[in-house]
């Protein structure tokens, strides 16, 4: 857990609803998709109720169509989010670190996830 906001200021603190992008495309319907939780800007504001949790590295992987987007926490946990070809998210799924080294390696293990 960070106590220190200052060792906030290189992380960068990616909205847990849409992953970052600041759109939700099965929600364009309402406000065109924008993520409510972070007002359109895929980040969440430094406080204190987000220390504990914390990207501090993210690593993405080209598919044919789309990509799949890594997220290391800073809790251990990993985070792969498939987004297609246009950059809308598609399916998240939380995994392990040894199965997400599965999944780099052979990306078609992700769509048994989620």
């Amino acid at each position: 857990m960070l106590t220190n906001p200052q060792e906030l200021t290189e992380l960068k603190l990616i909205c847990h609803v849409c992953a970052g992008s600041g759109h939700i495309a099965m929600y364009n319907h309402v406000a065109g998709g924008e993520c409510f939780t972070c007002n359109g800007t895929g980040h969440i504001d430094q406080t204190e109720e987000t220390y504990d949790r914390v990207v501090i590295k993210q690593h993405t992987r080209k598919l044919t169509k789309g990509y799949l987007e890594f997220m290391f926490w800073n809790d251990g946990s990993v985070q792969v989010i498939h987004r297609d070809q246009y950059d809308d998210w598609c399916g998240v799924t939380s995994v392990t670190k040894d199965e997400a080294r599965k999944i780099w390696t052979n990306p078609s293990l992700f769509f048994k996830h989620y």
